[in-house]
């Protein structure tokens, strides 16, 4: 049987905070490491070997893995940046889908919104009735 009114109010709530808390953090957590990776961008002078410039004119070059490492750096930067954003969007979406439904159905918006109290729980919370009163913390990378 499908859920209606409050027992679907409480799913939206969770949904809901799935787009509000989690895929936001989750999307932080992606821009947080393309951030790093675009950070490796001085690493290709690990790469530099010294090269023969012209008639007994030294100078640096680099070497063969240069390029291939450039291409991929940036292709996993890209798909990084891609993913994040698909995430957010993800996120927005999904609370517009609760807010949609909440509206079409006032007994499950009664009880999303109850649910929902202040606004959403903290994930931390062993109990998970304690509210999220801070913005979770960036993610801890090497």
């Amino acid at each position: 049987m499908p859920l209606s009114g409050p027992a679907l109010g409480v799913k939206l709530a969770d949904l809901r905070k799935a787009g509000l808390v989690y895929l936001p953090h989750m999307a932080s957590t992606y821009i947080h490491v393309n951030g790093k990776l675009a950070e490796t961008s001085g690493a290709g002078d690990a790469l530099s070997r010294s090269a023969l410039v012209g008639p007994g004119v030294e100078g640096t070059g680099f070497g063969d893995f240069y390029g291939p490492w450039l291409e991929l750096r940036n292709t996993v930067q890209t798909i990084m940046a891609n993913t994040a954003n698909n995430l957010e969007k993800a996120g927005s979406t999904l609370v517009h889908i609760c807010d949609v439904y909440a509206q079409e159905d006032t007994a499950a918006g009664g009880a999303m919104n109850t649910a929902w109290g202040g606004g959403p729980l903290d994930p931390n919370d062993p109990d998970g009735s304690k509210p999220l009163t801070e913005p979770l913390p960036e993610p801890k990378l090497p």
